[in-house]
């Protein structure tokens, strides 16, 4: 997860909660938790996240929906 410089939250009504950004000099994510064989990462944020209401996630400006 080196190359990670943005990450976002959208929810279902378009609002849009931003992780982490190089660009913007923003960082709400309190650690994170990472595993090189399974390229995988866990980060805990600064506040409640109703996964139920996202609807994607945009890493390094590409958009994953939630289904």
């Amino acid at each position: 997860m080196d190359d990670l410089r943005e990450c976002s939250i959208v929810y279902t009504d378009d609002s849009t909660y931003t992780l982490f950004s190089d660009k913007q000099f923003v960082q709400n994510t309190t650690y994170g938790l990472g595993d090189t064989e399974k390229n995988t990462a866990t980060y805990t944020f600064n506040r409640i996240v109703d996964v139920e209401q996202v609807s994607a996630i945009i890493i390094n400006g590409e958009v994953f929906p939630v289904e």
